[in-house]
C-alpha cells in the first residue's frame, strides 16, 4: 500500500459543528466535549479521547503551544480487531484542526485544501514500511464563541494504521501521530534548530 491518502471535496456552506460543543454519550458516542487548549498544553492530559497514546498527546501538546499555526478541536484513537480472519488490526481515529488565525486563514477553504495536499506529500515521505490509510476533508465550523467568524473551515484528518497484531497497529499509529506533529506543529522544533545555529 503503504499510504492510501484521499482528499474529500467539502460540502458548500454546510456547518457541521459549532464550538464549543458539549459532552455527548448518546447512541454509543464517547464524546467528552470541547476543551479549548490554545496556549494551555497542561490540559492535554485531561483529554480522555487521546487514550494511552503518548504520540497523540505529544501532537496535541504541540498544537496547544501559543506559537502553533493550528490547534485541535477534537480527536479520537482506538484499536479495532480484525473483522475477517485475514484482515489486519487497525489503530484508527481522527484529529480535527482549526487555524490559529481564525479571522484570516481559517476562512479560506482553498488554503485548507492545499494544506491537505501538502500533508499527503509529507506523509508519503514518512510512511516507510507502515500501512496508513488517511482521509482528509475540510468541514465548516462555527467559531464565534472562540472569538472567530460564524463560519470557518476546519481540516479533518481521519486515519487508520494497520498491523498484523494489535501491538503492531498501535506502534504504527504512534509513528503516524509523530509524522502529523512534525507537519502541523513544527514551530518548536524549528525554533530550537535556529537557536542551535546562532
Amino acid at each position: 500500500m503503504p499510504l492510501d491518502f484521499d482528499i474529500e471535496r467539502p460540502n458548500e456552506d454546510e456547518t457541521v459543528l459549532v464550538l464549543p460543543y458539549v459532552r455527548n454519550f448518546e447512541e454509543g458516542r464517547t464524546n467528552h466535549g470541547f476543551r479549548d487548549t490554545r496556549g494551555r498544553p497542561e490540559l492535554i492530559d485531561e483529554i480522555i479521547e487521546a487514550g494511552t497514546s503518548l504520540a497523540l498527546k505529544e501532537l496535541l501538546r504541540s498544537l496547544a503551544q501559543p506559537t502553533s499555526r493550528y490547534f485541535s478541536i477534537g480527536c479520537d484513537l482506538r484499536t479495532w480487531p480484525p473483522t475477517e480472519p485475514d484482515d489486519p488490526y487497525q489503530a484508527a481515529g481522527y484529529v480535527q484542526l482549526l487555524s490559529s488565525d481564525l479571522a484570516r486563514d481559517a476562512i479560506h477553504r482553498r488554503r485548507q485544501m492545499l494544506f491537505g495536499r501538502a500533508l499527503e506529500a509529507h506523509l508519503d515521505g514518512h510512511v516507510g514500511d507502515d500501512d496508513w490509510v488517511v482521509r482528509f476533508a475540510v468541514a465548516m465550523v462555527g467559531a464565534v464563541e472562540l472569538g472567530g467568524p460564524e463560519q470557518v473551515w476546519s481540516p479533518v484528518i481521519e486515519f487508520s494504521a494497520l498491523g498484523e497484531t494489535e501491538a503492531e497497529a498501535n506502534a504504527s499509529a504512534e509513528r503516524l501521530m509523530l509524522a502529523l506533529r512534525d507537519f502541523v506543529a513544527p514551530a518548536t522544533a524549528l525554533q530550537s534548530g535556529r537557536d542551535e545555529a546562532s
